[in-house]
C-alpha cells in the first residue's frame, strides 16, 4: 500500500475526531478534506469520472451538486464497484471506523491489512491509538456486513475467503 502523507499538521497525531480516507484500485490511500463526495467533486478525474456525470447524477436525482444525499449514494458506489475503497471514522453515536468496499476478495483484503497495520503504526501521518476500535466492513456487491476490529484487521483476520 502506497500512502500519501498530509503535510506535517497530523503528522503521528493522535486521531481524536472524524477521519475520511480513500483507498484507490492500486492501493495507494490518502485523506480527504471534507468529505469523500467533495474529493470527487474536486478531482473527478482521479476516480475516473468527470464533472458532467457528477452534474448528471445530481440532476437525475433533483438535488444540488454537493449535497449528501442521493446522488452522492450513487456517485460513491459508482466508484467503490470500479474498485475504491472509502473509510471513516466516526466518533458519534459511537466511535468506530466504516469501510466500504465492492467485495472482499483477495485484493481488498490486502489493502485493509496494510491500512489498518499504517493506521496503528502512524505511518500515515495520524495513528488510531485504540487497537480495539470497532471496524464495521460493508460490501456492496453481497450487502455483507463484517465487524472486526483494527488490530484484527492488521493481524489480516479477514484475510481468507474460508471467513466470509
Amino acid at each position: 500500500m502506497t500512502v500519501t502523507r498530509q503535510p506535517n499538521k497530523l503528522k503521528g497525531h493522535v486521531i481524536k475526531g472524524t477521519l475520511g480516507l480513500f483507498i484507490g484500485p492500486d492501493g495507494h490511500c490518502f485523506p480527504v478534506e471534507q468529505s469523500h463526495i467533495n474529493s470527487v467533486i474536486l478531482d473527478p478525474s482521479r476516480f475516473g469520472l468527470n464533472i458532467r456525470q457528477i452534474e448528471a447524477a445530481y440532476t437525475k436525482h433533483n438535488e444540488p451538486v454537493g449535497v449528501e444525499g442521493r446522488a452522492r449514494e450513487q456517485i460513491l458506489n459508482e466508484i467503490i464497484h470500479r474498485g475504491w475503497i472509502r473509510l471513516r471514522r466516526y466518533v458519534r453515536p459511537q466511535e468506530e471506523w466504516s469501510i466500504t468496499v465492492s467485495e472482499l476478495d483477495d485484493r481488498t483484503r490486502t489493502f485493509l491489512q496494510g491500512w489498518a497495520g499504517a493506521i496503528l503504526a502512524g505511518t500515515l501521518g495520524y495513528r488510531e491509538d485504540d487497537p480495539f476500535k470497532p471496524v464495521e466492513i460493508t460490501a456492496l456487491s453481497s450487502r455483507e456486513v463484517q465487524s472486526h476490529t483494527v488490530e484484527a484487521l492488521a493481524r489480516g483476520c479477514c484475510l481468507s475467503s474460508n471467513q466470509l
